[in-house]
């Protein structure tokens, strides 16, 4: 499993739950000309109305929406923050024959001192056997 790119995916749902809060924070802007109305009625007539009360507690759910999402948001882009800088480079997924042949080791020939590699039993230089 590729954890930085979990911890990319969990920045994103954290982005995603942010924007959900700022949406529930916009509410009450958005409808403050409906609230203006409501509260007005209520204070004309004296006491607190139905559409009042209703109100007032669409305002207290979309402020518990706001911290819930918010809390949501931050726990989730700090976990994939925490994901990406925690993880490993990925290793790259090399057959066992390539990384043998990508890793050459070699010995040095007692008659000439030239190098050969592992693999030969001879020297390519002097014809030496290896040693």
């Amino acid at each position: 499993m590729d954890f930085k790119k979990f911890g990319w995916m969990l920045i994103i749902l954290g982005g995603s739950l942010g924007v959900v809060a700022a949406y529930h924070a916009m509410i009450p802007y958005i409808n403050r000309w409906d609230d203006f109305k409501v509260i007005s009625d209520a204070t004309m007539a004296g006491y607190r109305t139905r559409e009042y009360i209703e109100m007032k507690a669409e305002r207290a759910t979309d402020a518990q929406r706001v911290f819930g999402f918010g809390w949501a948001a931050a726990v989730t882009v700090f976990l994939g923050l925490a994901l990406i800088f925690s993880s490993k480079k990925s290793s790259s997924t090399k057959s066992p024959s390539t990384f043998a042949q990508s890793e050459k080791t070699y010995w040095v020939c007692g008659k000439c001192n030239e190098t050969t590699e592992t693999a030969k039993n001879t020297c390519w230089s002097c014809g030496a056997p290896k040693v």
